[in-house]
């Protein structure tokens, strides 16, 4: 991508890093909204609530709606209440009342709850980000840095994201997905910054720009027609990046959101805890 760094593009090169430049966007946006918002933190989480489970010697309370399928009592299960989250639900079998109490969730090595385990990675995974962005942030307007960047964050996040078929297969591996899971949400940061450096070449590279630059050589133009033309130009490109942001929310299920999304994410969370 932009091989040309260093020289003039001519028109159809131009067509080509913008049309890469897209294609980037749309599969960066769609990671985004799939895998780094949603399935990696639910399969994470899962898996670490497994393993608490399983290294106690407590067994974990049953889905209320699994027992409701088998047609058995729904009682001593767990449920999800509005406004209480997952809790355990007792029905008296002589009366019929129905209590709750909060479930009593083992813990991971460490005292550390499974819950927490999640957002302590995150939140590791955010100062590495910042970490990354003071160090590497400026090697984007250097030569092809930002090639060789965008090229290596982009390979470890997409080895980071497959690996990912490595963590069920045992629950003690919970540590490994909190160890990807900052190792993709950094390669993720980092990538981003190496691709938003392109946006200042294209668009000195456009027509508008350049005609506009030759016209202050010419005396015809001032540099505030310039700067005019690299401000359209720079936001026709940004409004195209939204479309495909919003055609890839599309594409992985957002056109159904509230019924289809949420049964999903609860078979993946059912799925990564059994």
């Amino acid at each position: 991508m932009c091989s040309s760094d260093l020289g003039t593009m001519t028109p159809a090169e131009l067509k080509r890093e913008r049309e890469g430049w897209y294609l980037y966007d749309f599969a960066n946006s769609a990671f985004f909204q799939a895998a780094a918002t949603v399935f990696i933190p639910f399969l994470v989480d899962g898996i670490a609530t497994k393993y608490a489970w399983q290294r106690s010697s407590r067994d974990q309370p049953e889905l209320c709606v699994d027992l409701a399928d088998d047609g058995l009592a729904q009682t001593n299960c767990r449920r999800c209440f509005e406004g209480k989250g997952e809790i355990v639900q007792n029905i008296d079998p002589v009366t019929g009342a129905v209590s709750t109490v909060d479930v009593d969730t083992p813990q991971l090595p460490g005292g550390i709850d499974p819950t927490s385990f999640l957002f302590t990675m995150i939140s590791i995974s955010v100062l590495f980000q910042a970490i990354a962005f003071i160090s590497l942030g400026t090697l984007g307007d250097y030569g092809d840095y930002r090639k060789k960047g965008l090229v290596a964050a982009s390979t470890v996040g997409g080895i980071a994201t497959c690996m990912y078929v490595i963590v069920p297969a045992d629950a003690s591996l919970y540590w490994l997905g909190g160890v990807l899971m900052i190792a993709a949400n950094v390669s993720l940061g980092v990538s981003v910054v190496f691709y938003n450096s392109y946006l200042p070449l294209m668009v000195d590279e456009s027509k508008e720009v350049k005609d506009a630059s030759g016209g202050v050589e010419k005396g015809t133009k001032s540099e505030q027609d310039v700067i005019d033309a690299q401000e359209a130009v720079s936001s026709e490109i940004s409004s195209s990046t939204s479309v495909l942001f919003w055609s890839s929310s599309k594409s992985i299920g957002m056109k159904n959101a509230l019924e289809d999304y949420t049964q999903a994410l609860a078979e993946i969370r059912d799925w990564s805890i059994v």
